[in-house]
């Protein structure tokens, strides 16, 4: 019999790509899944070492075979992503100006709490008076709805010399937990945070800052503690679910304080795997001038660089990477991202 032609072979190669785009999986997740393909039928047959050696009588079967491993490596995405939570399963922070006083300005009912609000309210009101509104959601909701999808799912908090988060000293401490769903594994990191977002050490630290009379004070924060570590650890595992697409339109509006320091930290213990060399210091800049005129076009209320931290963001979940700007952003992938980059943007923001 004779194999498949060499424009089958582009076929099932466009396919795939076009399938992964579809779905939002990882290109290199859907390559792997036709290797693993060609795996199974090598077993069967020792002539056939790549998708190439497939008899072209088999071809269509080869097709659905490609589509159906591809639907099931994207179901978790495409499940968990389409939930939406309720405005009080969502949580956040109140700022110090939600009082009795600010409450009667917004028209609040003096009982009013701040979980009653909608989200929306929330988020406008801290932007008010220039705080960040930090949601989650609720970790008892995402697990309730996990393990109800998929009762297999399973998690790992990584140990550090046998405690479940990794001190760094003056730069603080992380926790690290790992979800299995699907035979898909996906990591995710979280600083120690006290209950306004500030960094905590594993021993008191005093910080100077300036005032709004641009006279400086000085500000103590007390040591970590279990119940800090505990209230971490769960909140990464939450965070953890949104890279399967669980409740990430949340993050999206997340405008995380001291996020510079995350970043340091990262960039320095983390070795992310690269497709290919990185794009030129000229495709990088007109990749940031389009984020700017996209920016001043959508969400000119904004700031540019919380902006393009979140599209980062969104860019590493949608194609599967680990890239702290656009300089690192693969060549491999750079022009179809590029290329689109408008619709991402949208579909980032919900512009």
């Amino acid at each position: 019999m004779s194999k498949i032609t060499d424009k089958q072979v582009v076929l099932i190669k466009t396919t795939v790509s076009s399938k992964a785009k579809q779905l939002g999986i990882n290109p290199i997740d859907a390559q792997n899944e036709v290797k693993k393909l060609a795996a199974q039928l090598h077993e069967h047959d020792n002539n056939i070492m790549s998708i190439k050696d497939v008899d072209s009588d088999l071809f269509e079967a080869l097709l659905e075979s490609i589509d159906g491993a591809l639907n099931s490596l994207a179901q978790p995405f495409n499940l968990l992503r389409s939930v939406k939570f309720s405005d009080a399963e969502i949580e956040s922070i109140p700022p110090k100006e939600f009082d009795f006083k600010t409450k009667q300005e917004w028209g609040f009912d003096k009982n009013t709490k701040w979980g009653d609000l909608p989200l929306e309210t929330r988020r406008q009101f801290a932007r008010h008076y220039g705080k960040n509104d930090v949601a989650y959601v609720s970790w008892a909701s995402a697990f309730d709805i996990v393990q109800k999808l998929y009762p297999d799912m399973d998690y790992e908090i990584e140990k550090f010399n046998g405690l479940p988060y990794q001190d760094l000293g003056e730069l603080g401490a992380f926790v690290w937990t790992s979800i299995t769903i699907n035979n898909k594994k996906r990591t995710m990191w979280l600083p120690i945070m006290d209950s306004s977002h500030n960094p905590l050490r594993n021993k008191p630290y005093t910080v100077t800052k300036k005032g709004k009379d641009k006279s400086n004070y000085e500000v103590t924060y007390q040591a970590f503690t279990a119940f800090d570590i505990n209230k971490t650890i769960m909140r990464c595992l939450v965070k953890n679910l949104a890279m399967f697409g669980l409740g990430l339109y949340v993050y999206r509006g997340e405008d995380m304080p001291n996020v510079e320091l995350e970043q340091i930290i990262f960039t320095e213990l983390s070795q992310p795997q690269q497709l290919q060399q990185s794009i030129s210091k000229e495709q990088s800049d007109n990749f940031i001038n389009q984020i700017t005129d996209l920016q001043a076009q959508f969400l000119p209320q904004r700031k540019l660089s919380e902006v393009g931290k979140e599209f980062i963001g969104f860019i590493n979940f949608k194609y599967g990477l680990q890239i702290q700007s656009s300089k690192e952003i693969p060549a491999s992938l750079f022009e179809e991202i590029n290329s689109n980059i408008e619709n991402l943007f949208k579909e980032a923001f919900g512009v």
